[in-house]
């Protein structure tokens, strides 16, 4: 019985597919290739119209980073065939769609400042050395946020959120009128109330007032750190998709089945792209993550044409790809992405976290490339073949006349890399080996590339 629920039709082998089962769908699947090898064009994008088109509803949340419509003209011409143009969500930089970095804004409380914090810190590049600047940075984070959230009259919307982090972290002092007036306008709490409404209480006045005792160096690592996170988030575009216009939340789109595609230009506007990648795929593992279990959960996907740019390390963090691309499958949540190259990944995780990151993905493929860690990686998983060994000896004495020295031939059976190492390169555009879950794909295939028509 064929049990696919993704296939990807190839040009050769002929009649050859690329089959994914839902549970193969469940292990995560990674595309690796150089620019122009076919990564998007015969495997990203064919593959997102399978989804859309399969006979279950599945949730999308989409990370079009190349923003150069290809995947936008995809997505609506898909939705169009599936009937399914209702479910679809735009946000582009325009305004008029714009994302809810609060989750959900209506119900946001005291109780998400901590994930909102912890979200934001993971967009600081992580390092094994900077541990204690890196945790020292979100507790700050988190005292801004909270110093907001508990204001009986703040307003809590995206420029309010980065007003705060630019003046408590960048401007700080303690006896600062506009903090001072925030500190005392807390509601303290009663004798009668839990005690932990106390204990946070107490360690917001002592985080604000932990500042004035760091040391000048302390201070400012920090204040350059918090820079780098408040300067991308007060520009003009990241205001267009994060503050105004329509607000959509990822977990919306996750209890509904909805598609929701965000758009960016990660080239022109790096920062920005990162910012909104990090904080959009943040917020998709939330949502799966607050899931209750359930034996077949609604299937829900994230699809991501550049892994490198919302790729996040670190351990104890559920935004991290480390920890939760484990846990996500068992609530039906999965990863369809793409990455260039392991190198490109290393300048964003770091060998050790992007090692660990790339054992979640169960489906590989891959496109032509020149990375030699993907050249071992794709000898040693695409498995063996055998070969035959021919030793032939030849002798080196003097002829003679009447005899004749015949060549002694000796063969034997050997068993070499089904891909070996460099056959990457040598790959044509469109052309891939492939492991999908347990099937290994050691010939060639060469992939059909996406057609709207």
């Amino acid at each position: 019985m064929n049990n696919s629920f993704v296939e990807l039709d190839c040009f050769e082998p002929s009649g050859m597919k690329l089959e994914f089962s839902r549970e193969d769908l469940l292990g995560h699947s990674l595309a690796l290739g150089g620019s122009g090898s076919g990564k998007t064009s015969r495997f990203v994008l064919p593959f997102l119209r399978k989804l859309i088109l399969s006979h279950e509803k599945v949730g999308l949340v989409i990370l079009d980073t190349k923003s150069d419509g290809q995947m936008a003209a995809a997505v609506r011409d898909s939705v169009a065939k599936a009937g399914r143009v209702d479910d679809l969500v735009v946000i582009d930089g325009s305004g008029e769609h714009t994302f809810d970095v609060f989750g959900d804004r209506n119900s946001f409380s005291i109780g998400q400042v901590d994930t909102l914090g912890s979200l934001l810190a993971s967009l600081i590049p992580r390092d094994m050395r900077n541990r204690y600047w890196e945790q020292t940075l979100e507790a700050l984070l988190r005292q801004a946020l909270r110093l907001l959230a508990l204001q009986e009259t703040a307003k809590m919307d995206y420029p309010a959120v980065v007003s705060q982090l630019i003046r408590y972290l960048l401007l700080h002092r303690l006896q600062d009128p506009h903090y001072k007036q925030q500190v005392e306008q807390l509601k303290e709490p009663s004798e009668s109330q839990d005690p932990s409404a106390r204990l946070l209480y107490d360690e917001v006045i002592a985080t604000h007032r932990m500042w004035d005792l760091l040391d000048a160096r302390t201070r400012s690592n920090l204040q350059s750190m918090a820079a780098s996170l408040t300067g991308p988030m007060n520009t003009p575009l990241a205001h267009r998709y994060f503050g105004g216009g329509e607000s959509h939340s990822v977990t919306g789109a996750v209890d509904q089945g909805k598609i929701l595609i965000i758009s960016i230009d990660g080239i022109r506007h790096a920062s920005v792209a990162r910012l909104v990648a990090c904080i959009v795929k943040g917020r998709f593992y939330e949502a799966i993550l607050g899931r209750s279990h359930s034996l077949f959960p609604p299937l829900t996907g994230l699809v991501m044409d550049d892994w490198a740019t919302a790729a996040t390390g670190g351990w104890g963090n559920l935004h991290s790809d480390v920890e939760a691309l484990g846990m996500i499958r068992s609530r039906g949540g999965f990863v369809v992405t793409s990455a260039q190259s392991l190198s490109a990944l290393d300048s964003v995780l770091g060998p050790t976290d992007r090692r660990a990151a790339l054992a979640n993905f169960a489906n590989l493929v891959f496109f032509r490339g020149r990375d030699p860690e993907v050249d071992l990686i794709a000898s040693t998983y695409l498995g063996e073949r055998k070969d035959r060994l021919v030793d032939t000896s030849h002798f080196d004495r003097p002829k003679r006349s009447g005899h004749v020295d015949y060549p002694i031939r000796h063969e034997r059976e050997i068993r070499v890399p089904a891909v070996a190492m460099g056959a990457l390169a040598r790959l044509a555009t469109g052309e891939a080996y492939a492991l999908i879950g347990s099937t290994l794909h050691s010939e060639a295939l060469c992939l059909i590339p996406d057609n709207p028509v």
